[in-house]
């Protein structure tokens, strides 16, 4: 059976002891040396509440991705109900991810082989509704966003 470690941020919300990059990948080298089922979970939304690009988290890491999560997450403003790692919707005001982000998430995972014709791993969406929102509504956003996002790679 698979062990994915999901890879959180470090002073913003959850501020756990796997992020950033850096010890990320200590941590799964250690681990990997040893077990041969372990892998990391990246996620969209965590990128910007660690502090590094896109670039920056996934190219370290790369050989030990087993599962991508696309999200949203608001740091900007640290006032607002969503800030942190409350997955609002793509495009949710003040927020850091939207079509651009996620394209550009896509596009590095395939260049480094995660997602291919022939390799198709687990990628899924973390959003939620943000107070009165639509639960229908906030996953036809998030579906809409990543039809746009497919359209830039």
């Amino acid at each position: 059976m698979p062990v994915l470690c999901e890879v959180f941020d470090y002073d913003i919300a959850k501020k756990s002891l796997i992020g950033p990059v850096d010890r990320v990948k200590r941590y799964a080298e250690t681990i990997c040396a040893e077990y041969d089922n372990f892998g990391l979970m990246v996620d969209l939304s965590h990128i910007p509440m660690i502090h590094e690009t896109i670039e920056e988290n996934l190219l370290p890491v790369r050989r030990f991705i087993r599962h991508a999560h696309m999200g949203n997450t608001v740091i900007r403003s640290p006032q607002c109900p969503a800030y942190g790692d409350e997955h609002p919707r793509f495009g949710f005001p003040n927020s850091e991810n939207d079509v651009k982000e996620l394209a550009d998430y896509l596009r590095l995972l395939m260049e480094i082989g995660f997602i291919s014709e022939k390799n198709r791993p687990i990628v899924s969406f973390e959003v939620k509704p943000f107070e009165e929102e639509d639960p229908d509504i906030c996953l036809a956003n998030a579906k809409r966003t990543l039809d746009l996002a497919w359209e830039l790679v």
